[in-house]
């Protein structure tokens, strides 16, 4: 994936989301990111075995395009989906208004 140029086809956008509210990411599957520190920038390619990423931009939902910003007002949260392996796929879910502080997660759970 490419901050401004990559259209993200088929990622789920969420809206309405507030400070304090909590993902749980154990459904994602086998990975090590966890309990450990998030990526700051998008994952542009599979194979990053496990790691998980929480990016400050924003998102236009005419054009579907994700721009990586300090400014922004979106997080983008992505993962390697079979966290393994070098051989897995990025996914992505667009979180619309809110940026997210959150470094780690805690027993798999990202708190906004």
């Amino acid at each position: 994936m490419t901050s401004g140029t990559t259209v993200l086809t088929g990622a789920d956008v969420v809206t309405g989301l507030k400070a304090g509210d909590t993902i749980n990411i154990s459904a994602l599957g086998t990975f090590t990111a966890a309990t450990t520190a998030y990526l700051t920038s998008v994952i542009s390619a599979a194979g990053t075995n496990g790691d998980i990423a929480l990016v400050k931009g924003s998102y236009n939902a005419t054009t579907g395009i994700w721009t990586s910003s300090s400014t922004g007002t979106d997080t983008l949260v992505q993962w390697d989906s079979n966290g393994a392996t070098a051989a897995g796929n990025v996914e992505s879910v667009v979180l619309v208004g809110i940026t997210s502080a959150a470094t780690k997660a805690v027993a798999v759970i990202i708190t906004l």
